[in-house]
């Protein structure tokens, strides 16, 4: 026997109307477009129209007819027996077939359809015929079956969906409710079911997860159910049908199609930055700062996003007024605190760093002081989405969120004002524009900038802050604080100039650029080491968050036996919970111990030549921490070099990035690795401004 589709029915749930019987009169069909069943005792019939080569017969509902016909192969008479036919102009040795109308718009599978018609009784007071549109006619993919009886002794059998097609759609590894269909008997005659299978060329997107049919006969009146749930695992459109058969070899079936887009998680989104903490003044937290052993909560989204969009927080975090030497440990709120430091301080220091951490339970961040009291500051500069919530809504400044996958690239240095101005320093309150061209395409979808920021030599105690250089004026947040005569670095990931606020820039973008300003007269350097984009260059990475874990601890053998010493090149390989879902880069916190002299840092992709730049500067004795975004080679190992005496390194690992839309290993990946982005960017000199 043939297919047989359902699709939505009406009446499916609605009070049935009462049970038939013989003679039978009704029109029923089932297709991949819906599902019908008519009978006198709810529809008005027509007397059916015949002759000996034809039959016809119609109903009418409320203004809405449907109407059956079926004519005998040119030059036969119509009679008891088995006929191939098509939908339109039969031939010699084709009946044709017609059904249409009716409220779900069932029909005939349509044009061109062929299939089987079975005369079951034919007098001149009776009439019965079952249908099969074959799988595959045009229009009709799934196949159909119809029952059609007037006044006839032979009974029929038709099941009603209360849903078809079932639609699924949803954001890639998020999760795509299940759907259950309730079939119910309709006709006069029970149908005993098979075991459901799913069918078609997409039938590897669909599951069966329950099925209450299979070995069970349902009658009149009478339901069972299947539940069907849609894969998620990856970006992808399916299309394939519920295939139901019965004992009688009819399949019917239900089309189905799902849809599973891309998700949003762990794509960027900077901001410009906002201040959320400040014990100082009693700003997110109370007055008076945090007292030794205490743990502080904060809510992380406060409106810059909608709720629960927010997977991890990149944050700048300064410590003031320490009573002690001591560290912060900011870890998701709710989870056990980690073995692990955000940033660590000496007594009375002032100092920031870049912190990025997961969010918990309500969006949630906590900080942990270990000792002495501390008065904390929070800025936020931009946060991880969490999943697809991104798209329900609007981010800061009431504009849509505009997602950013981030591109690693060879650091390049943008400015050092110890020769770009001359031997002169900023002055206080000035504030430098930096303008970096990729190229005008690869301008039109930047969104922000991975830089490190070192303040050099301040003449004053100050700060300086980074961002977009346009928006708002300067905000009223920092990004490195820092002493009079220290070194002060600090990673930042900066917004690019807002014309990403009003959609995409045009194709000849001008070079996209950012600002930073310093509150006291310093030297400043500003290194380059990756970019953001829209997501349009391709070979873009995401961000997977996790708890703070430490993998590296020289003080005591972890990750490296001793403290390293001048010159000295240490691979470090962190374990493979660390390295899980095809990590390419790690977001780690890097902090130099007190090293005997003075000294750099620099954390780079081990396989590969050492950077020209570094990670983080020191002075003896000097405690130094510094976030850093650094590649890992295929066994998933990264280098660490110190520059002179011996210097004890503490790397904790806040996350890792990974390719959300290749498998880097591959050829292929490989080429859209190094396709995506200009690697050659032009720096413009920087352009000094004085407020």
């Amino acid at each position: 026997m043939g297919l047989a589709a359902l699709a939505f029915a009406p009446a499916a749930h609605a009070a049935l109307p009462p049970a038939p019987t013989a003679p039978y009169t009704a029109i029923t069909a089932t297709g991949m477009n819906g599902s019908l069943a008519w009978t006198p005792s709810d529809k008005s019939f027509d007397q059916p129209s015949r002759s000996a080569s034809f039959f016809s017969l119609g109903a009418s509902d409320h203004g809405q007819g449907l109407h059956f016909w079926v004519t005998a192969p040119n030059g036969s008479s119509l009679a008891v027996g088995t006929y191939p036919f098509v939908d339109s102009y039969g031939d010699a040795t084709h009946a044709t077939l017609y059904l249409g109308g009716g409220p779900t718009g069932v029909g005939g599978c349509g044009p061109k359809s062929t299939g089987t018609v079975r005369i079951l009784e034919l007098t001149d007071t009776s009439f019965a015929a079952d249908f099969d549109y074959a799988p595959g006619s045009d229009y009709c993919l799934g196949g159909g079956h119809g029952e059609v009886r007037w006044n006839s002794t032979i009974g029929y059998r038709v099941v009603t969906a209360d849903k078809a097609p079932l639609r699924f759609q949803g954001a890639a590894g998020e999760g795509i409710p299940a759907q259950t269909v309730t079939l119910t008997g309709a006709g006069s005659d029970p149908v005993a079911f098979g075991s459901a299978t799913v069918a078609g060329g997409g039938a590897d997107g669909f599951r069966i997860t329950g099925d209450t049919c299979a070995g069970n006969s349902i009658g009149y009146g009478q339901t069972c159910t299947v539940t069907v749930a849609a894969d998620d695992s990856k970006a992808m459109a399916h299309e394939a049908w519920l295939d139901l058969p019965d004992a009688l070899g009819v399949h019917r079936v239900v089309a189905m199609t799902s849809y599973v887009k891309k998700s949003l998680r762990g794509t960027f989104i900077p901001l410009y930055p906002i201040r959320l903490v400040d014990t100082r003044e009693g700003r997110g937290l109370p007055k008076g700062g945090l007292t030794a052993g205490q743990t502080a909560v904060i809510h992380a989204n406060n409106g810059f996003a909608p709720v629960g969009a927010v997977g991890a927080v990149v944050l700048n975090v300064t410590v003031t007024q320490a009573t002690a030497p001591g560290f912060v440990t900011a870890f998701p709120a709710g989870r056990p605190r980690p073995l692990a430091s955000s940033l660590n301080f000496p007594k009375g220091w002032t100092g920031s760093n870049s912190v990025t951490v997961a969010t918990g339970a309500g969006e949630n961040v906590a900080f942990y002081n270990n000792t002495g009291t501390i008065q904390l500051i929070v800025d936020i500069i931009g946060f991880y989405a969490a999943g697809d919530a991104i798209s329900q809504g609007l981010c800061q400044f009431g504009q849509r969120c505009v997602t950013s996958e981030y591109h690693p690239m060879t650091p390049e240095r943008l400015v050092d004002t110890r020769t770009a101005l001359k031997g002169k320093k900023m002055p206080a309150g000035s504030y430098l524009t930096l303008s970096i061209d990729f190229g005008p395409y690869d301008n039109a979808h930047l969104t922000a900038f991975a830089v490190n920021v070192t303040a050099v030599n301040p003449s004053a105690a100050g700060y300086l802050t980074t961002w977009n250089g346009v928006s708002g004026g300067i905000p009223t947040a920092s990004t490195v604080n820092y002493g009079k005569g220290k070194t002060v670095p600090n990673m930042s990931v900066v917004q690019a100039n807002p014309c990403m606020f009003t959609g995409d820039c045009p194709e000849s973008s001008y070079p996209r650029s950012f600002g930073v300003y310093t509150s006291a007269k310093t030297d400043v350097i500003v290194d380059l080491f990756g970019i953001y984009d829209d997501g349009t260059l391709g070979a873009g990475m995401r961000f997977t968050p996790m708890d703070p874990t430490r993998i590296v601890d020289t003080r005591t053998g972890l990750g490296h036996p001793v403290a390293l010493g001048p010159a000295k090149t240490a691979k470090i390989t962190p374990s493979a919970a660390v390295l899980a879902g095809n990590a390419q880069a790690l977001a780690l916190n890097v902090t130099a111990v007190a090293p005997t002299k003075a000294t750099y840092v620099s954390a780079w992709c081990d396989g590969f030549a050492r950077p020209t730049v570094s990670t983080l500067n020191a002075v003896p004795g000097q405690i130094v921490p510094n976030a850093a975004m650094v590649e890992i080679s295929s066994p998933g190992a990264f280098d660490l070099y110190n520059n002179a005496g011996d210097t004890n390194l503490v790397v904790d690992v806040v996350g890792s990035f990974y390719f959300s839309d290749f498998d880097p290993s591959t050829a292929v990946g490989q080429g859209l690795r190094t396709a995506g982005l200009n690697p050659h960017p032009v720096i413009s000199p920087p352009v000094l401004h004085v407020l």
